[in-house]
């Protein structure tokens, strides 16, 4: 492992740790993700990816190619979710640069166990807040709308929000720690 090979590794980790960590503090306080950093971050993750590329550093991340897929394919599932259920696009955006940053296999991991770590912490909180009844009654009414067609019971339910960013750096170290979900 060359020392170029050392720096770049530092590098990406430093600019993930920076990543996950703003954007949670910005997510828990704001409810958002400032593009800013997303963008930024994934700007700065093709330049590494290229100087990784241009000098050989094998093993300090992905290659260009390898980001970009990793950016369109943790893009295009957060993309799917955020047409479909209504997730936030500071999350998309989250999700891509966190593709960027640890290539496609990484990244869609860390999708999956941010939204395991997610479900499990949302279930407790609605336990705790709303008790098991509550639960039930709007989760049929959510799963099986033929049978409780109330939409109020519905957006009651979906109508939380979840500062997802914690979720995404709880799912990246579970990833990167070797813990598989895939």
């Amino acid at each position: 492992m060359t020392g170029f090979t050392i720096a770049a590794t530092v590098a990406q980790f430093g600019i993930l740790a920076t990543l996950l960590v703003a954007s949670s503090m910005t997510d828990l306080r704001e409810r958002r993700i400032p593009n800013k950093l997303t963008y930024g971050t994934i700007l700065v993750a093709l330049s590494v990816a290229l100087l990784n590329q241009l000098f050989g550093a094998d093993g300090a991340g992905p290659s260009l190619a390898g980001a970009m897929v990793g950016f369109t394919s943790c893009f295009s599932i957060m993309f799917v979710a955020y047409v479909t259920i209504g997730i936030g696009a500071g999350d998309v955006k989250l999700a891509a640069a966190i593709g960027c940053l640890l290539g496609s296999y990484h990244g869609i991991e860390t999708i999956l166990w941010a939204h395991v770590v997610g479900g499990i912490f949302v279930v407790a909180a609605l336990l705790w807040h709303h008790g098991a009844k509550w639960i039930v009654l709007k989760g049929c009414a959510v799963c099986l709308p033929a049978y409780f067609p109330h939409p109020v019971m519905k957006r009651e339910l979906l109508n939380y929000p979840v500062p997802m960013a914690v979720f995404f750096a709880a799912g990246s170290l579970l990833s990167l720690s070797g813990v598989g979900i895939l």
